[in-house]
């Protein structure tokens, strides 16, 4: 028996209270992913809260690095082009959530990137890191 993680609980509720796009799993639906990214991509320059992308996707588990999947780069190449930048943000479990934000990674420095995703996943990778004290 599998024991839900507060991740599990805590995040898909703070998705639907930040009014996310859903996309749905990969290869699951390519037309309503499409549909979703396009309707994120016009919203994308009037949005006035951040924008909450998993790279990972639902492989994606606190406090473990999965690789970005296809498409992700060109995702956060299109939002960089309208100048947004990329914050990391690493989720970790231990005995309880911990949620770090990294430095925001500049538009520019995401189009100069060879991977957009695997930039971003670098930066989350450096914030997994467990300081001395916590």
């Amino acid at each position: 028996m599998r024991i839900p993680s507060p991740g599990d609980i805590l995040l898909p509720k703070v998705a639907h209270a930040l009014h996310c796009f859903s996309v749905s799993f990969v290869k699951h639906n390519p037309g309503f992913t499409a549909s979703s990214i396009r309707r994120l991509l016009r919203a994308a320059p009037a949005l006035t809260r951040p924008i909450g992308i998993f790279p990972e996707g639902v492989a994606g588990s606190a406090g473990r690095l999965n690789d970005p999947l296809p498409g992700v780069a060109r995702l956060i190449a299109h939002l960089a082009k309208i100048g947004l930048p990329a914050v990391p943000v690493a989720i970790g479990e231990t005995d309880r959530l911990i949620i770090r934000f990294g430095q925001p990674i500049p538009a520019e420095e995401l189009l100069r990137a060879p991977d957009a995703a695997k930039l971003a996943m670098s930066r989350v990778s450096d914030l997994l890191v467990e300081p001395a004290g916590l």
